[in-house]
């Protein structure tokens, strides 16, 4: 059984089919250009981050900007076309750091 991560969240919401494939590590995403470029402009955006904020990486989640002094979560979308799933996420994010005892 896979741990449960940020993403499958995600593509919970987004598509139960792209979240079974994921399930089953069967990507294909590797060399989408959406994909890329969605990289891209998470790579992009690191560099204007605010110095308050840091990159948090921890038991299957990856949060681009955690303030953990002002309690302030944030990630970086491409868009915000499927902004329920990008919720979803981001309380799943809060979730997490709450059993982990950060206490956003």
């Amino acid at each position: 059984m896979t741990n449960l991560t940020a993403t499958h969240v995600n593509y919970y919401h987004v598509c139960h089919r792209k979240l079974w494939l994921f399930a089953q590590q069967i990507t294909m995403e590797q060399n989408s250009d959406l994909v890329y470029e969605g990289k891209l402009i998470g790579e992009e955006s690191y560099g204007q981050r605010a110095e308050r904020y840091r990159e948090l990486q921890i038991e299957g989640i990856k949060i681009d900007h955690f303030d953990a002094k002002n309690r302030v979560v944030r990630e970086v979308k491409k868009s915000n076309k499927l902004e329920h799933a990008h919720v979803a996420q981001l309380k799943y994010y809060l979730y997490v750091l709450e059993q982990m005892a950060y206490r956003i």
